[in-house]
C-alpha cells in the first residue's frame, strides 16, 4: 500500500486523479439513482386501487423491482466510496489483490477481482443471453 498526500492508502494502482475520477463517477450514479428513486416513489409506487389492480399491478410490481435494484444500487456506491474514504478502494475484499482498473472503469463500484466475483458465482463466468 502507499501513502497519499491525504493520508489515505491506495492499492498502489490507481493515482490520486484517478481515485478522484472514480469518485466522481460513483458520486454521479448515486445522484441519477437517486433521482430514479424519487421518481419512482413520487409516480409509480403510488397505491395501486382495487378496481385498477389488474390494470396497473403489472407496472407497481416492475416499479417495485425497478426501485429495489436502484436501493441495492445506491448501497453499493456509498460501500464503494466508505472503502474509498478507508483507503481500500480497489482492493479485492476476497483476496486483497488490486482490482483491475479496467473492472473499476466498467464497475467503480466493484468489491471483488474477476476471479473472486466468478468464484462467489459458483465458479461460472456470467454470460449474456444472446438473441
Amino acid at each position: 500500500m502507499v501513502m497519499s498526500e491525504q493520508g489515505v492508502e491506495c492499492n498502489g494502482q490507481l493515482s490520486e486523479e484517478e481515485l478522484e475520477a472514480f469518485r466522481a463517477q460513483l458520486i454521479s450514479l448515486r445522484n441519477v439513482a437517486t433521482g430514479n428513486m424519487n421518481f419512482l416513489r413520487g409516480d409509480s409506487l403510488k397505491p395501486v386501487r382495487p378496481e385498477d389492480e389488474d390494470e396497473d399491478s403489472f407496472d407497481h410490481d416492475f416499479a417495485l423491482s425497478v426501485a429495489g435494484s436502484e436501493q441495492n444500487l445506491i448501497k453499493e456506491i456509498d460501500e464503494a466510496l466508505r472503502r474509498m474514504d478507508a483507503g481500500v478502494y480497489g482492493i479485492c475484499e476476497m483476496t486483497d489483490k488490486p482490482i483491475s482498473k479496467a473492472r473499476l472503469v466498467a464497475i467503480p463500484y466493484a468489491r471483488y477481482c474477476i476471479e473472486a466475483q466468478t468464484e462467489q458465482e459458483g465458479g461460472r463466468p456470467r454470460r449474456r443471453v444472446t438473441i
